[in-house]
C-alpha cells in the first residue's frame, strides 16, 4: 500500500498518527506496525490516532510522523503492514514541586498537553513509545526522564508518589492485545478481559500495593481500585498501580515485567484453550483462571488489595511471588518483594543510568 506522510512537531519517533478515514480505507488497526524502507533500512512505526491539530493543517489524507523520523527519507511511499504483537506501554504521572514553597506547581503551566513529556492537568505525564518488551520500554522512559532537566526550571523538582497534596497519581500500564480481542471479535470478550484484569490485580496489583508506602490512593474515591481498566487506543489500560512505581528503575521494571509477562502467559494459554479464539466458553469462566494459575476468587483478590493490614498485604505478596516464579520463570527475579531502604523520589537512580 502507499501512504503519504508529513512531519508533526510533537509526534514520537516510533509513532505514526493516522486519521480515521485514512485508517479505515487502508484497513489499519490501532497498534499495527508499519514498515518503511528508509535510508537507514527498514523502519517500524506504530499506528495511533491523529490529533485535531494534525488534520487542521493537512487534512485527513496524510499520516503524521516525527519531524526527525527516518520515514521522511523513505525510498518509496510503499509501506508494509505487520499486525501488532503483544506490546507494552505506560503513561506514569508525577508531581512538580516548587523547591522553596514545597507546593505542587500545576504541570500545565510548564509542559504542553499532548507532548510525550506533557501535562495532564496539575500532573506531569510521561508518554513513552510503546515497545515489544519491558526492557525496551524502560529505555523509552529513561529518554523522557533525561529530558526533564532541560524542560523544567531549576526551581522545580519532580516527585514520584501515588498520593500527594490530596491528589491521586497513577502509573497506568497499556497492554496491546491480539486484534481478535480488542476488536471484540471473540464471543464475550468483555468477560474475558475482566478475567485478565482480575489476574493482574492478583499478580501485579497486590504486590505493587505492598511496595507502595502510601495507602491513601487505594482508599480514595477517584481511581486506582482493583479492577480499574479501560480500553484505550487498541490497548488494555490497567489503571490500578500508582505513581510511586516511577520512583526508581527497579520499581518500574518490577511493575512492567510482571504486568507484561503475566499477560503474555495468559494470552498464550487462552488462545490455545479457546482453539485460536474460536470458542471462548472456557476462558470467560474465572474458575478456569483459578485452576490454571492457582489464584483465589475475585472477591478475595479485591478484599486483599483493599486490606488495611499491611502485614497481611505483605504476606500475600510473598505468596504471590512464589507463584510468579512458576508462571513467568526467570523474569520473576526482576519482581521486587520489598522496598529499597535507600529509595529516592527525585529520580536519582534513573539519572545515574541504573537499571
Amino acid at each position: 500500500m502507499y501512504l503519504n506522510v508529513v512531519p508533526s512537531s510533537d509526534c514520537s519517533m516510533h509513532q505514526i498518527r493516522v486519521p480515521d478515514t485514512l485508517r479505515k480505507s487502508f484497513k489499519l488497526d490501532y497498534g499495527d506496525w508499519l514498515i518503511f524502507d528508509t535510508d537507514e533500512g527498514n523502519y517500524s512505526v506504530q499506528v495511533s490516532k491523529a490529533t485535531i491539530e494534525d488534520m487542521i493543517e493537512y487534512g485527513d489524507r496524510h499520516a503524521f510522523v516525527s519531524e526527525h523520523s527516518p520515514v521522511l527519507t523513505s525510498k518509496s511511499s510503499e509501506v508494509f503492514i505487520q499486525p501488532h504483537e503483544l506490546t507494552v506501554g505506560c503513561d506514569p504521572e508525577l508531581f512538580f514541586i516548587n523547591k522553596k514553597t514545597e507546593k505542587v506547581l500545576p504541570a500545565y503551566h510548564i509542559l504542553p498537553k499532548n507532548s510525550q513529556l506533557g501535562s495532564d492537568g496539575d500532573l506531569a505525564e510521561l508518554r513513552p513509545d510503546y515497545a515489544l518488551s519491558p526492557e525496551q520500554l524502560m529505555l523509552n522512559i529513561r529518554k523522557l526522564i533525561f529530558d526533564i532537566p532541560f524542560r523544567v526550571p531549576l526551581s522545580i523538582y519532580p516527585y514520584s508518589s501515588s498520593w500527594h497534596a490530596f491528589r491521586c497519581c497513577g502509573f497506568h500500564v497499556h497492554l496491546g492485545l491480539p486484534i481478535e480481542l480488542l476488536s471484540f471479535a471473540v464471543d464475550k470478550t468483555d468477560a474475558f478481559l475482566k478475567n485478565i484484569v482480575s489476574a493482574l490485580d492478583y499478580f501485579v496489583g497486590i504486590p505493587a500495593a505492598s511496595l507502595d508506602p502510601d495507602n491513601k490512593r487505594r482508599f480514595n474515591n477517584e481511581y486506582g481500585k482493583p479492577g480499574d481498566y479501560r480500553l484505550s487506543m487498541r490497548t488494555l489500560e490497567y489503571r490500578t498501580p500508582g505513581g510511586f512505581h516511577l520512583r526508581s528503575p527497579a520499581y518500574t521494571r518490577s511493575l512492567l515485567t510482571s504486568a507484561f509477562r503475566v499477560t503474555e502467559e495468559i494470552i498464550k494459554d487462552s488462545e490455545e484453550a479457546s482453539g485460536g479464539w474460536t470458542d471462548a466458553s472456557k476462558i470467560v469462566d474465572f474458575s478456569y483462571f483459578m485452576e490454571r494459575y492457582n489464584i483465589p476468587p475475585k472477591n478475595y483478590i479485591r478484599s486483599m488489595y483493599l486490606t488495611k493490614d499491611r502485614n497481611e498485604l505483605k504476606n500475600e505478596s510473598f505468596k504471590i511471588h512464589s507463584k510468579l516464579q512458576g508462571l513467568i520463570g526467570e523474569d520473576s527475579k526482576f519482581v521486587l518483594r520489598e522496598r529499597h531502604h535507600n529509595e529516592q523520589s527525585l529520580f536519582c537512580e534513573w539519572l545515574k543510568d541504573a537499571t
